[in-house]
């Protein structure tokens, strides 16, 4: 009994807790750490922590509060993110309220020795994403973006707060974007892309029913959207995801446009990219590697590939139901030997087309094996041979 008593009382949540504190310039930030047990459904419960922070100004403690159709709303002091960069003005963003559900990003300054707030974007739903738009290489990936408490960007000045505001630290200004539903509904969630030189539009990947992706262009004085389609065949990319700055400057440009504003424009004679194999580490000790948008003829070609060039031994299959995956029915997947090991190929639909090459599910795995068979994919790959074996991953009507 006592030993179970001990037990539950280490799974308690822990007080909060002062931590580290960090002087930016008149303001002091305060780190507050709060236990709690995570893995209740998995059944591996874990004790972690939490960071969130407080403000002070001459001595003192920031407290927000927000108007609401009239009624104030008091936010209290703890802050979900702290957002500072390099300005002649003192000034941080924060955000405050319910992370999960409705928050808010504030603008903290001081001029001329006197304390400034100033309310610049209401969050709803949980996205808290900040990224930056001028230096996108000192962006984390798209979840750290989205989740951690502190940033700090030594060079970059211009922000995307969410999905509907941009911030630019030179002048202190932000700009709102319209709230519509269009956006709501194809914004691909990925980090935006960029910013135009003179930091009056921005660049961000949307899709729409059929899987046709495009970028939107938004000017951010007026919130006008330019669509710019993306020709798959040429502007190639597996998931989405790999559409990152680097693609973006390889197939698109800025150019000068009328009253000294840049516009956005396809690049001129750029070469596509190979195909090549997206590799997957949601489980670190099982890697996989895929190739999408891709034709049925492609899952063939690797069966060839496989069984002549790696010696692979085929196991025994359903030969129907391979058939029915070939004619876009369902999801397969079957296994080859190849030296001691198993190795599978599946082919299935998720956004478009894909075949995944992995081990078999219980099996023992050859991470060696699976990277030595995916470079040989990727090098023919990157002959050309194979060019005809995707498509654009639209959906047909």
């Amino acid at each position: 009994m006592k030993a179970i008593c001990r037990f539950l009382i280490a799974l308690l949540p822990l007080a909060a807790q002062a931590g580290e504190s960090e002087q930016l310039g008149p303001f002091k930030l305060l780190a507050r750490k709060t236990g709690y047990i995570s893995g209740w459904n998995e059944g591996r419960l874990q004790r972690r922590e939490a960071v969130s922070y407080e403000l002070y100004h001459g001595g003192k403690k920031l407290r927000f509060s927000a108007d609401e159709s009239g009624v104030t709303r008091e936010l209290g002091s703890l802050l979900n993110r702290v957002l500072s960069f390099s300005t002649p003005t003192p000034a941080l963003v924060v955000n405050v309220g319910d992370p999960n559900n409705t928050s808010y990003y504030y603008l903290v300054s001081e001029s001329n020795g006197l304390l400034e707030t100033r309310l610049l974007t209401r969050i709803s739903g949980g996205d808290l994403t900040i990224a930056a738009l001028d230096r996108p290489v000192e962006n984390l990936s798209r979840e750290q973006m989205g989740y951690t408490a502190r940033l700090h960007f030594s060079r970059a000045q211009l922000f995307a707060l969410g999905a509907y505001s941009v911030f630019d630290a030179r002048s202190l200004r932000n700009f709102e974007l319209n709230r519509i539903e269009h956006d709501e509904i194809y914004r691909y969630p990925i980090l935006p892309l960029g910013a135009a030189p003179d930091r009056l539009s921005m660049v961000r990947l949307a899709v729409d029913p059929r899987q046709r992706f495009y970028l939107e262009e938004i000017d951010l004085l007026n919130t006008t959207v330019r669509h710019h389609a993306i020709d798959r065949l040429q502007m190639r990319f597996a998931n989405p995801l790999q559409v990152d700055a680097a693609w973006f400057d390889h197939h698109f440009t800025w150019r000068p446009a009328d009253s000294d504003r840049f516009r956005l424009s396809v690049r001129t004679g750029f070469l596509p990219l190979p195909y090549r194999a997206e590799l997957s580490l949601g489980d670190p000790e099982r890697p996989s590697y895929s190739w999408a948008p891709v034709r049925p003829e492609f899952y063939l070609r690797l069966i060839d590939h496989l069984e002549r060039e790696f010696k692979a031994q085929p196991q025994p299959f359903d030969v129907t139901k391979q058939q029915a995956a070939l004619d876009g029915q369902d999801y397969f997947s079957r296994d080859w030997r190849v030296g001691d090991r198993r190795t599978s190929l599946s082919i299935g639909d998720s956004q478009g087309r894909y075949v995944a090459l992995s081990a078999p599910f219980g099996a023992p795995v050859s991470p060696q094996t699976l990277a030595e068979i995916a470079a040989s994919i990727d090098q023919r790959l990157a002959s050309g041979d194979w060019d005809a074996l995707f498509y654009d991953g639209v959906l047909s009507e």
